[in-house]
């Protein structure tokens, strides 16, 4: 008996319906003036007013409920996610290469010929091993094959990884001897064609790829697209069998027995050589076995019988349905399956809002609201202050329909127009022009946060944060409001490369090609952009030094920096100030913005001019405490006409006269010039090389006791000299942010290098690298890597 159909009576209690919101309305109405307000039926006008909001919230409750692609799609209903910080299934499930089977697949799918790659490692190395099996119809063709492989892993390696060989496994030919019987005479040939594909494949297996678009059904689409993505189709890790160092015949009778048409099985043994295996056959070391297929009659050693009688068989059928079944197995090896569009495209309901209906049209006439009809002054006057009144919901309600149009672009991580609040004119009210005086504009303050809001809800939901104070807590270089543009720039490349950054984390530069901002580690762009580091692969990190004719010194190590002073010892005295003076006559040096870049030439000039250190030298302590104009102050001496600019580091007891101006303007203008000239020069100065230790092993070092020097390390050298770089609180920062995102295994190392340190290190770095590349001379690679290690052990941290 089926159950009846009706309608309950019992209606389930909505808590957002219009009833449910008047009802609460009104339940607070009672707790703040209960006992002053006690009429709450339909007639009095504050129930009239609530009861008109409520209406209007369960407009906005509507449209809050509508799915997040119809909020985020535009007028044609398409949602493009790459511009709000979202990317397709094809681009977040896919992983870099990081296990051995991972490699196995990668170098199968891109390496034209390979039939079986095994990639071995050494243990507690990071040293790598490849050893193939090829197609007969590639022989001959074994360097470029080698090659190529050898490419794909150092194309895909990762951090404290490196490949030694790359080898093709030797042909040993193995011939099959069998009496089978079967209970089919009409396919015996290609039962026989099946039993020889079978033992192949356990002789010598091969890898299958299946499709990516015919598991959609099978499974779901991470599990589908998990792992490294493959250009012909996937491959099972199933697939992926050790190589096999001995052949079970069990293994091969089972296989053979459950070929259909397959009765029973007298005999079946395998024959290498002189040598038959009926129990089991050893597979050498570096061979490979393959199946000898019949040609002729007299090649046949399989023997088919049906009720004892021996049935006659055809090589060339044998052959021409073994080939068939190997194409089968093999036939995605060489087709390219395209799996962009294995997701389907996400597509929304187009919605529009129009402009915004104020509750104040719902209003009865009487209210006066909709001029209606005509009123004396008294009735106006009320009028207009219950349309004032009205003007607080309705701006609420208004900007809620025109921020949720326009919420596409308050998460477009290409946000131009720096907008991040839209709000509506409010003048398709009847009668509110005499009541707006001006339209509401948002604040950099508002702005500011309410644009980090956004970005740090779209990081999130990659599972990233990104600390505000990196920048804030060391801000050498900016005002407060670049600082904060800075880190909405930064969020908002952040969440634009923040796929590569996070796929490719564990992986490193492949040292076979030249330095470039394509060929950079994932882990190395990604801490130049948290830490803000202008700095690019190859980078000179004293070449802005000398572009501009400049050489650092150190007045705490041995000449001091006096001596450098383009003044005579009589003078030099006076060109020091106390304390006592600048605190009592001086003022600070306010920050401007500057109107016109100068030219490098111009810029030079200035720091001359000011700055009259004589040889080209800039002191150390002046480049890193000169970016701060608390250290400037700006008077006038006793009996002098123009104004005097003195510079003092924070531990100094006196201050440097550096500059007189007749101007008050003109000397604040060229201090603040100064300051970004400086200011450059520390942003140009600063860097970070990441390198391989395992790169660094001498070819003679092998063995894993001596190869632990190097195994799993990489090493950071970071120049010392610069405003932040040399702040002891802010390398922490550094040293921690670094080990933060490295993987798990890799252990680092971090080295603070003075100028004359870094250029040998550099010099040294780039010359072994172009030997690494060209992969000749290794003995003079051997000798560098030598030389490098030395300068990083010498290294007093």
């Amino acid at each position: 008996m089926t159950d009846s159909i009706y309608i309950t009576k019992d209606r389930p209690v909505d808590e957002v319906s219009l009833e449910s919101l008047k009802q609460r309305g009104i339940e607070l109405i009672q707790q703040l003036s209960g006992n002053r307000w006690t009429d709450y039926n339909l007639h009095d006008p504050g129930i009239t007013v609530l009861e008109q909001v409520c209406y209007a919230i369960t407009e906005m409750l509507y449209i809050s409920r509508f799915g997040v692609v119809d909020l985020l799609s535009d007028s044609h209903g398409d949602i493009h996610l790459d511009q709000i910080g979202l990317y397709a299934p094809i681009q977040v499930f896919p992983t870099a290469p990081i296990t051995e089977k991972d490699y196995r697949k990668i170098i199968y799918d891109q390496v034209p010929g390979v039939y079986n790659v095994w990639v071995n490692h050494y243990k507690h190395t990071g040293l790598f091993s490849i050893e193939m099996d090829i197609f007969s119809r590639f022989e001959g063709r074994e360097k470029e094959i080698c090659d190529k492989a050898r490419e794909v892993f150092l194309k895909n390696r990762n951090l404290g990884e490196d490949i030694l060989d790359v080898s093709i496994l030797e042909m040993e030919g193995v011939e099959l001897y069998a009496e089978i019987e079967v209970d089919d005479t009409l396919h015996v040939n290609n039962i026989v064609a099946r039993i020889y594909f079978e033992c192949a494949m356990l002789l010598f297996p091969g890898i299958a790829y299946s499709s990516y678009h015919g598991r959609k059904g099978e499974k779901s689409l991470d599990q589908i697209l998990s792992g490294v993505a493959l250009e012909c189709g996937c491959i099972d890790d199933n697939q992926l069998q050790p190589k096999p160092k001995e052949i079970q015949m069990h293994e091969m009778f089972a296989a053979v027995q459950q070929i259909k048409g397959v009765v029973g099985i007298n005999h079946l043994k395998l024959r290498r050589g002189d040598v038959f295996y009926v129990d089991r056959m050893p597979v050498e070391k570096n061979k490979s076995s393959l199946l000898i297929l019949p040609k002729t009659v007299q090649d046949l050693t399989v023997k088919m019988t049906k009720g004892g009688k021996t049935l006659i068989l055809d090589p060339k059928r044998i052959n021409k349905y073994y080939q068939r079944l190997r194409a089968s197995y093999f036939g995605l090896r060489n087709m390219m399956e395209d799996i962009e569009n294995i997701s389907t495209p996400i597509k929304g309901n187009v919605l529009s809002f129009g402009d915004y209906h104020s509750i104040q049209n719902h209003f009865p006439a009487v209210y006066g609201l909709l001029n209606a009809f005509p009123i004396g002054d008294k009735r106006f006057a009320e009028t207009e202050q219950l349309r004032g009144y009205l003007l607080f919901f309705d701006r609420i309600l208004a900007n809620f329909f025109k921020q949720t149009e326009h919420l596409s672009s308050l998460f477009n991580i290409s946000n131009t127009n720096n907008r991040t609040y839209y709000n509506d004119s409010l003048y398709s009210i009847p009668g509110i022009e005499g009541l707006l005086r001006c339209e509401h504009q948002e604040s950099d303050i508002n702005h500011f946060d309410r644009a980090n809001r956004f970005l740090d809800f779209l990081l999130s939901l990659h599972g990233e944060s990104f600390s505000e104070n990196l920048l804030s807590q060391f801000n050498f270089y900016y005002s407060h409001l670049e600082v904060e543009e800075k880190l909405i720039e930064r969020k908002q490349n952040f969440l634009k490369n923040i796929i590569p950054l996070n796929r490719d984390k564990a992986s490193t530069l492949d040292y076979t090609q030249p330095l470039s901002e394509i060929n950079s580690p994932a882990i190395l762009q990604k801490i130049r952009l948290l830490l803000d580091i202008e700095d690019y692969e190859g980078k000179r990190y004293t070449d802005i030094l000398r572009r501009y004719g400049m050489k650092l010194h150190d007045s705490s190590k041995s000449i001091p920096i006096k001596s450098y002073l383009n003044v005579s010892e009589e003078v030099d005295e006076k060109k020091y100030i106390s304390n006592e003076v600048v605190d009592e006559k001086f003022l600070g040096i306010p920050l401007i913005g500057i109107p016109e870049v100068l030219s490098e030439e111009k810029e030079k000039e200035l720091f001359d001019d000011i700055v009259f250190y004589r040889d080209g030298v800039l002191e150390v302590d002046f480049l890193i405490n000169g970016v701060f104009l608390d250290n400037y102050r700006l008077g006038k001496l006793k009996n002098e006409r123009d104004y005097v600019v003195v510079f003092k580091k924070p531990n100094d007891s006196e201050w440097l006269i550096l500059h007189n101006y007749n101007k008050i303007k003109t000397a604040i203008e060229q201090i603040n010039r100064l300051r970004y000239f400086l200011i450059k020069i520390n942003r140009g100065s600063e860097g970070v090389t990441m390198i391989d230790n395992i790169l660094l092993r001498p070819q003679e070092v092998l063995n894993t006791t001596q190869l632990t020097r190097f195994s799993h390390q990489v090493s950071f050298v970071f120049p010392n000299w610069s405003s932040r770089f040399s702040h002891i609180e802010f390398r922490k920062l550094v040293e921690e942010t670094v080990q933060y995102n490295l993987p798990a295994h890799i252990l680092p190392h971090f080295y603070w290098l003075e100028d004359k340190q870094i250029d040998k290190f550099q010099d040294l770095y780039h010359l072994w690298f172009e030997l690494k590349r060209k992969d000749k001379n290794q003995k003079k690679l051997d000798e560098i890597s030598r030389e490098i290690v030395e300068i990083l052990r010498k290294y007093d941290r």
